[in-house]
């Protein structure tokens, strides 16, 4: 009898805004555990960038 392993990806996401870092049980999730921040996966918006539009 032969023991197989098998190698299971599972994806880690950051928080880009407040740097944590978690494994999804969802494959797009709602929010940020951390914070609960909607913008999990968004950039931060500069605002001198957001001045000069």
């Amino acid at each position: 009898m032969t023991t197989e392993e098998k190698v299971v990806d599972i994806p880690e996401l950051k928080y880009r805004r407040c740097g944590h870092k978690w494994v999804p049980r969802v494959s797009k999730p709602l929010k940020c555990p951390k914070c609960l921040s909607p913008y999990w996966n968004k950039e931060r918006k500069d605002k001198a960038d957001e001045r000069h539009t």
